[in-house]
């Protein structure tokens, strides 16, 4: 009951009591489904609190030995898909991806054989799929990835349809569309980014519209980055900008008196400070020098501002160099080097 009511610090008190009582009742060492289904609860207790994988897995795992141990006799299949399919999130929470492969296959192939065989149709399928893809993108498996992704997707379509606005189909798609990216098949993945665009544009969810319209921002800044790396600048500014106008209409103004401000009143965060410089480089890439200073300058100033004093990031060096590459362009050298220096 208190872990249904979300109080996670109550519930996790009393499951362990429950467990204790439990084993001073059965033995220490009993293998018992009473015992195996406390184990259970306390990892889903666990994984609802924030960084308690490890905890979690040390449950699960005593769970599943004594599911395995008196499986046949007292523990179904249904027992251990449940413990199976909960290590395969906590090993992926936990960045051990080959662990997570290894239970989310298993889990797979129980699923599959409860479920009415290798046909079978339906949204936890669906997930464990969506979720081995994602597992070997972790593990630079792009054939095995791409290949459970597009299986994952197409139950999807089989469940909710053709054109279904299910989050997690949403999801599958931009994790495909991500993986074509980093693998340089661009038109594949703008293609997939178009059809979420498309699907995206008629979700409207008063109680989700800040979220939905930060996913919007990230699907328009990938449309933005692939457009620039095909060579179609315009189209990329295009983008970016709607990116940018989506990113503006989430992050509030609040005064400059706010922790979370620069002096400029603006709410900093890294992902505006991204779109700002992604902005001010395609405008710098199309000779558009003044406009692209404008908003190069101003993702300077909120990373400066998120980094600190002397702060170095990836992203930061990325728009001094660009700065610097402007300023060289427009004869400014002293400027220039300047930046350049600062980048190195």
């Amino acid at each position: 009951v208190t872990h249904a009511l979300h109080q996670y610090h109550k519930s996790k008190t009393y499951l362990t009591e429950a467990l204790q009582l439990g084993r001073n009742f059965y033995g220490p060492h009993a293998m018992n489904m009473v015992l195996a289904g406390i184990l259970n609860d306390l990892a889903k207790t666990e994984l609802s609190l924030d960084h308690h994988s490890k905890e979690a897995e040390y449950y699960d795992l005593q769970s599943l030995e004594i599911k395995q141990r008196v499986s046949g006799t007292g523990a179904t299949k249904e027992d251990l898909f449940e413990t199976i399919h909960e290590l395969g999130f906590v090993s992926f929470d936990l960045g051990r991806y080959k662990d997570a492969h290894h239970y989310f296959v298993k889990a797979l192939h129980i699923r599959r054989q409860l479920d009415g065989g290798p046909n079978a149709v339906n949204k936890c399928l669906a997930e464990i799929l969506h979720y081995l893809g994602y597992v070997d993108s972790k593990l630079n498996r792009y054939a095995k990835s791409r290949s459970y992704y597009l299986e994952a997707i197409q139950m999807y379509r089989r469940i909710f349809g053709e054109n279904t606005k299910d989050r997690f189909f949403l999801s599958a798609l931009d994790d495909i569309a991500v993986l074509e990216m980093r693998h340089g098949n661009f038109e594949e993945s703008r293609l997939h980014f178009l059809k979420i665009l498309k699907l995206k544009g008629g979700i409207v969810d008063a109680q989700d519209a800040t979220q939905q319209q930060q996913e919007l921002a990230g699907t328009l800044n990938h449309l933005g980055y692939l457009e620039k790396k095909l060579g179609r600048y315009e189209k990329s500014r295009f983008y970016y900008l709607g990116a940018l106008e989506c990113h503006q209409q989430t992050t509030p103004h609040r005064s400059s008196s706010s922790s979370s401000s620069s002096n400029t009143g603006v709410v900093i965060n890294k992902s505006l400070a991204s779109i700002m410089h992604n902005v001010g480089h395609i405008n710098y890439l199309l000779g558009r020098y003044d406009e692209a200073k404008s908003y190069l300058e101003k993702s300077l100033q909120m990373q400066r501002y998120i980094n600190g004093p002397g702060g170095t990031h990836i992203q930061l060096a990325l728009t001094l160099r660009c700065l610097g590459s402007l300023e060289f362009d427009l004869d400014r050298y002293q400027q220039s080097r300047l930046y350049y220096q600062e980048a190195l």
